[in-house]
């Protein structure tokens, strides 16, 4: 679907499979990729993230890393996907109190915001 979609979310809206896909980057490491909520930044494309080098790091202690990177790198590529915009990046994981929360929020070309939760990793506080 990735590689073989070309039309933007004006012309084809937003699906369900669009959803997974987003859903699925929720789970890559963002954290110095991608403005955090109180980060002032100017928000990030997923092409320029996908095409940075040495993004090993977006993919670490994640399930699937391989895919996930191979997943990216088709999304960095895609003229559906590649310039939707990132940021309100929020990584939070606290072992003392066994709590966790991430989120991130992706700009679709007409305007919609979706705001992708990461759900449980294989963290201790996790399960």
């Amino acid at each position: 679907y990735v590689e073989e979609e070309k039309y933007p979310f004006s012309i084809k809206i937003f699906s369900g499979v669009d959803s997974l896909v987003l859903s699925q980057l929720a789970y890559l490491n963002f954290d110095g990729f991608v403005p955090s909520i109180t980060d002032r930044s100017d928000s990030v494309t997923i092409e320029s993230i996908a095409t940075k080098k040495n993004n090993e790091d977006l993919y670490r202690h994640t399930r699937a890393s391989m895919l996930n990177k191979k997943l990216l790198f088709a999304l960095g590529g895609s003229p559906r996907f590649r310039d939707i915009r990132i940021n309100y990046y929020v990584n939070k994981l606290d072992y003392a109190s066994e709590k966790q929360f991430s989120a991130v929020t992706f700009h679709l070309s007409d305007g919609v915001a979706y705001i992708a939760y990461r759900g449980t990793d294989s963290t201790f506080v996790g399960w």
